[in-house]
């Protein structure tokens, strides 16, 4: 799962470079957050932790299918659609 998640934060970060977007300014906020829920969850105990796991990646599909639908509707032939549908499967 780790090398899954570093290989979707490597090409996002690539991305942001090739499309010219301003990354927000509120990731340092977002990557402590993600630390604390999950520092927190795993000092609870192993199954709340798997538990927020599960309940973000259900989150991060959703997000996915969202964009992917939106792709499909209005660029139906653009480069990140294999991506970003790779990318949900890896997640679910």
């Amino acid at each position: 799962m780790l090398e899954q998640e570093e290989e979707h934060l490597h090409f996002f970060n690539q991305a942001v470079n090739k499309y010219a977007v301003r990354p927000t300014l509120l990731m340092p906020i977002w990557q402590f957050g993600g630390y604390l829920i999950g520092a927190v969850s795993a000092v609870i105990s192993p199954k709340t932790a798997m538990l927020v796991t599960e309940k973000v990646e259900e989150v991060i599909e959703e997000h996915y299918s969202e964009q992917i639908e939106l792709l499909q509707r209005s660029a139906p032939k653009h480069e990140l659609l294999p991506v970003l549908k790779q990318f949900r499967n890896d997640e679910i």
